[in-house]
């Protein structure tokens, strides 16, 4: 099986390489980058919910500090509901009526 010529350029013996080379080096980068990021989605994904080996799934493991704190000590999220008719007619506090 015949090898694919790769041709790479000599080092500079002072370390510089062109803006060209720099552009080769930030594709590959970002290249190795995205895959890191798209596999361990993919097992991250998997993961949440099965458990391998006998052990928790990510799921339980992120769940369990959160869930294990008494309810007084949770955080409460509130949404804020929408005001009705009557309420929208009501001046704000410190306005007076003339």
């Amino acid at each position: 099986m015949a090898k694919l010529p790769y041709r790479r350029r000599a080092k500079s013996p002072d370390g510089t390489m062109p803006l060209v080379e720099h552009l080769y080096e930030l594709r590959n980068r970002l290249g190795i980058a995205l895959l890191a990021v798209m596999i361990t989605t993919i097992v991250g994904y998997i993961w949440y919910d099965a458990n391998f080996f006998g052990g928790p799934s990510l799921g339980a493991l992120l769940k369990e500090p959160y869930c294990s704190l008494p309810a007084s000590s949770r955080a409460v999220f509130i949404v804020p509901r929408r005001r009705s008719s009557d309420e929208s007619r009501i001046p704000p506090a410190g306005t007076r009526n003339k």
